[in-house]
């Protein structure tokens, strides 16, 4: 996998500008004044010892196709009935084959705060979030420089939203400091190469001060919770697992019993 990420970046740039064609800002601004208030986020992850969030997608660069049978409201209703504290949405389409419309099918068939995950490096794309009806987003601080993260950062609290600030490795860590920041997430997993390496994020993990520090990436079982909490992670985000799983309600409830 050659550096993925920045070929997902460049083609999210482009579907962005088209975004802006349909939907200028000035109008989606207006739109947004009354738009319903966001879901609790940042309490729904509170919950101790730790708390999960459950990722809706149909495919990855690193899977393929995940779901063939993709019915994102069907899928809300299994993780709010199992157990997860918050559902992620997947909203990009060229590698992950999502939209923004996802958000609305899942607020509408759960009642969870749902964070949408996406490669946001535009203001346009916050208040898209908001639009959409998400209650956080995610802010990528690896393709973001320090001061367009604390501008985005800003912007969505404003609008009410959380924003999970998500780092990889040190050149992260500095792009952060001074800011405080109630939700960080640590991804396991290179966004540039794809591989996964828990002790790296261990590591990382050990540096960071926050409310809640999220694990992301490559939890496949109960296991490696116990692992990431013994890291000092008390929130997890996971998707790939849940999804090829057989029975969703099942190993959600192995993942949440606490």
């Amino acid at each position: 996998m050659s550096d993925i990420l920045t070929e997902i970046v460049r083609q999210r740039k482009i579907d962005v500008g088209e975004d802006m064609k349909r939907l200028p800002l000035s109008r989606m601004k207006s739109l947004i004044r009354r738009a319903a208030k966001a879901r609790d986020f940042d309490g729904a992850l509170s919950v101790r010892p730790y708390s999960l969030i459950a990722e809706i997608k149909r495919s990855s660069p690193s899977e393929g196709v995940i779901v063939r049978r993709f019915d994102p409201a069907k899928l809300a209703e299994i993780y709010a009935s199992s157990g997860a504290d918050a559902v992620s949405v997947l909203t990009e389409n060229r590698f992950f084959g999502g939209d923004q419309d996802m958000i609305g099918e899942v607020k509408k068939s759960c009642p969870l705060p749902v964070l949408r995950k996406d490669f946001i490096f535009s203001e346009y794309q916050v208040y898209e979030s908001r639009y959409y009806g998400a209650d956080a987003l995610l802010l990528i601080a690896r393709i973001l420089d320090k001061d367009l993260l604390r501008d985005l950062f800003d912007l969505s609290r404003r609008l009410g939203m959380t924003p999970l600030v998500e780092l990889y490795g040190e050149r992260d860590r500095e792009k952060i400091k001074g800011m405080k920041i109630p939700v960080l997430g640590i991804n396991t997993r290179d966004l540039k190469s794809g591989e996964i390496s828990f002790a790296k994020a261990a590591a990382l993990a050990g540096k960071v001060k926050t409310e809640t520090l999220v694990c992301e990436s490559g939890i496949r079982s109960r296991g490696d919770i116990d692992e990431a909490l013994d890291a000092g992670f008390n929130s997890f985000l996971v998707g790939t697992a849940i999804l090829k799983s057989r029975d969703k309600r099942k190993f959600i409830r192995s993942l949440t019993a606490k």
